[in-house]
């Protein structure tokens, strides 16, 4: 296996907190709409179930901008998407630099 093929399984996945495009940072937490995104998959490099809880409209939008959005190898995400995948598209596609994803740790 290697390095980028971590084990994930066992373990809590890499977790990523959105907001919408266009709200403040400064805003206080309650009033900022906001969502968790992860993948649910045994390792870092296999496609998994991606998973997005919180604001509705952050949910579906975040969803559209991923399935227009590119992957390690630049891979489209509508084909697939591994948790690797999610995190170089949202720290790096310009779809989703709007959302100012920041890591849970």
């Amino acid at each position: 296996m290697c390095a980028s093929s971590r084990p994930v399984a066992g373990s809590v996945p890499q977790r990523f907190t959105v907001t919408r495009p266009g709200f403040s940072a400064e805003l206080p937490d309650r009033v900022q709409p906001i969502a968790i995104v992860w993948v649910e998959s045994e390792r870092d490099d296999q496609d998994g179930a991606l998973r997005i809880e919180g604001d509705p409209e952050v949910a579906s939008d975040l969803r559209e901008a991923l399935r227009n959005s590119y992957g390690m190898r630049a891979r489209p995400l509508d084909e697939g998407i591994a948790p690797e995948d999610l995190r170089v598209a949202l720290l790096n596609s310009p779809l989703l630099l709007p959302y100012a994803a920041v890591e849970l740790t």
